[in-house]
């Protein structure tokens, strides 16, 4: 349960847009039970920045690719994200 009392959805059913309306405790339930990694949400969070971004301009170009960069680097190395 998230703070608001409701239930995180399961796997089949969350995609970038149903992650980023979740709050924090409700994704870090959905990291804690296996639904999803902490990478993933990474990912969606920089997915939804790509889609919103080119209209609001709020963040400064290069950041999304070194994001990229950071995760890639982090799959590769088991152990070294700390969620």
């Amino acid at each position: 349960m998230n703070s608001a009392g409701r239930t995180p959805p399961s796997v089949s059913v969350v995609g970038t847009e149903e992650i980023g309306a979740l709050d924090a405790t409700a994704q870090a339930t959905l990291v804690r039970n296996g639904t999803v990694s902490a990478l993933e949400l990474v990912g969606a969070a920089i997915k939804r920045i790509e889609m919103r971004n080119p209209h609001i301009g709020a963040i400064v170009d290069g950041v999304v690719s070194f994001l990229r960069t950071q995760i890639e680097g982090r799959r590769h190395r088991p152990g070294s994200w700390c969620p």
